[in-house]
């Protein structure tokens, strides 16, 4: 991957506060089992089509309720080390700091259980054959609603990129195309460091000269070696059901989900370790 100024085209999604009831009730629920507080990009994508997302729900729901994700996830990121550097919020005002350290926390919890659940659903998907109708998520009414997440104080709302001062906003295009995937992916990460321009321009300062070199790169391969373990051992618990969305719906949204747990989400941990100062390697 190179650097470059050009804009990042946007991948289409459904944010949460944009979400029809159908979809909120999926949100919901996910931010609930996952113990989240908020929806990741990739599911906001699947909210576009709604039977994919509510196919994908339903078969990753269980092995969120039952906490084999956050274990998996848990031994990833602690595989995962960091360059041994200052945490992100030491270089900026003292008043940020709790806020910056709250959002790398926020992500670097969310994305490990992001990147194991969704690799595990593509597993699951590329064994498996047959598509058809969608089946509905909310198909067993007696089942009772999860308990909503406690909401962080410190994590504020998730910025709009056309809503950030425009040399934040630039810092964020360029980070975004030296990750650049091809699918039009901003970083959810860098929109939130935003929310603060000296973290964004702190978080700039510090992975432009490493994103795209060959030991960021090793960096993520390793990721995506720990999480390929891990996730072929959920993806075997893993029920897709008997009804699928139709081969043409669901075909291109796994090729964009392929993109995240290949590329964007092994990136962004890697980045998040970093950030947070985690030690590096012995």
């Amino acid at each position: 991957m190179t650097g470059g100024t050009s804009q990042p085209s946007a991948l289409a999604e459904i944010r949460e506060a944009d979400a029809s009831p159908e979809i909120a009730a999926i949100y919901a629920d996910i931010r609930a089992a996952s113990a989240i507080p908020q929806v990741n990009l990739i599911y906001r994508h699947l909210a576009t089509e709604p039977a994919v997302l509510a196919w994908a729900w339903t078969a990753l729901a269980p092995v969120f309720r039952s906490g084999e994700v956050a274990a998996a996830a848990a031994e990833l990121s602690a595989a995962v080390p960091g360059d041994g550097g200052a945490p992100l919020w030491a270089a900026c005002e003292p008043e940020a700091a709790a806020g910056i350290e709250a959002v790398l926390a926020f992500y670097n919890r969310a994305n490990p259980q992001n990147l194991i659940a969704l690799t595990a659903l593509v597993m699951a998907a590329r064994r498996s054959t047959g598509f058809s109708s969608v089946c509905a998520l909310f198909a067993e009414p007696d089942r009772p609603a999860a308990a909503a997440p406690a909401a962080d104080p410190l994590l504020p709302p998730l910025p709009r990129r056309d809503a950030l001062d425009a040399a934040s906003r630039a810092l964020v295009d360029d980070l975004a195309t030296r990750q650049g995937s091809g699918i039009g992916v901003t970083p959810s990460l860098y929109l939130h460091l935003a929310h603060w321009p000296s973290a964004i321009r702190a978080a700039s300062a510090r992975m432009s000269p490493l994103v795209g070199t060959a030991a960021f790169e090793a960096h993520v391969a390793t990721v995506l070696t720990q999480a390929a373990s891990r996730a072929d051992v959920v993806a075997r618990s893993l029920d897709l059901g008997p009804q699928r969305p139709p081969k043409e719906v669901l075909r291109p949204t796994l090729t964009t989900v392929e993109s995240f747990v290949g590329a964007t989400i092994p990136q962004m941990i890697v980045v998040g370790r970093i950030l947070a100062g985690a030690p590096a390697a012995d």
